[in-house]
């Protein structure tokens, strides 16, 4: 068996990565453009003019007691377990969980990051192989048989002399830090989008329940006044008022209703799922 190949000596390989280690750290501190610098900022000790009040007013009802503002402290990363709610948090998870908008913003972030790992690959040696073989018949006077096999290593590196490589891994690194910020704001948005929608339906629900009994009341009214009118102690304008009343009555509890849809709608679309399967707690 015959074996020909190119190689390369070790003493030549060492040369050549050294020298280019040496050429890298010689023009580490030489890049393309002025350093990033934050920018200061000036944070205020209070949003509103006013400092806001130390406790809030009590009320005599269930948890109706005052409460303290605690300035400095961080809020819960699931805040909205606060409110006791197990229905409202199962909503805000099925949200976090099933909503199209935050899993495109993760898969942003992932593709940010794989980006970041891709182009921070450019600052490192390249080693690449090549082995491939040949056979081939003679005379058997030379054998008969010759098989030849070829090994060839190229190692390359890129000296990034001007730093223009490095600037490229910082502009990836910055592109996917913005995309992480993106990805929990869309995060906090979601969530407080869905706590402040369910409230809000309960909130009509409570009201549409209130009106009902208005309007059933209404009625009743309206079923007394026209008997008084059949019996003489009523008169026709007495029987038109009521009607007017039960009518205002009804008049505002569509209202209500159509408030009440377009909410159960926009939970429908943060969680994922169909209004007729959304239950407003």
């Amino acid at each position: 068996m015959n074996m020909t190949g190119r190689t390369m000596s070790a003493k030549t390989g060492d040369a050549i990565v050294g020298l280019s280690l040496f050429a890298a750290l010689s023009l580490s501190g030489c890049a393309v453009g002025p350093d990033f610098q934050r920018p200061e900022m000036s944070i205020p000790e209070r949003y509103a003019d006013a400092a806001p009040a130390p406790l809030t007013t009590e009320s005599d009802t269930a948890e109706g007691a005052a409460q303290a503002l605690k300035l400095g402290q961080d809020v819960s990363a699931r805040w909205w377990e606060l409110f006791r709610s197990p229905e409202l948090t199962g909503l805000v998870d099925t949200a976090l969980r099933d909503n199209p908008t935050l899993a495109a913003a993760e898969a942003a972030l992932n593709a940010a990051q794989e980006q970041t790992l891709a182009q921070q690959a450019t600052l490192f040696p390249t080693l690449t192989g090549l082995f491939s073989g040949t056979h081939g018949v003679t005379s058997p006077v030379y054998g008969g048989q010759v098989t030849g096999y070829t090994a060839q290593l190229n190692l390359g590196y890129t000296v990034d002399i001007w730093g223009g490589l490095r600037r490229a891994v910082e502009q990836t690194d910055a592109q996917a830090e913005v995309q992480h910020f993106q990805l929990e704001e869309t995060h906090q948005s979601l969530s407080a989008g869905v706590a402040t929608a369910v409230i809000q339906a309960a909130s009509l629900t409570s009201q549409i329940a209130a009106q009902n009994d208005l309007i059933l009341f209404e009625r009743k009214q309206l079923a007394t006044v026209q008997r008084q009118f059949e019996i003489g102690s009523a008169t026709g304008t007495d029987v038109a008022t009521q009607e007017s009343q039960l009518a205002q009555a009804e008049a505002v509890g569509w209202p209500l209703h159509t408030q009440l849809a377009a909410l159960r709608d926009q939970i429908a679309a943060y969680t994922g799922r169909a209004p007729s399967e959304i239950i407003i707690p």
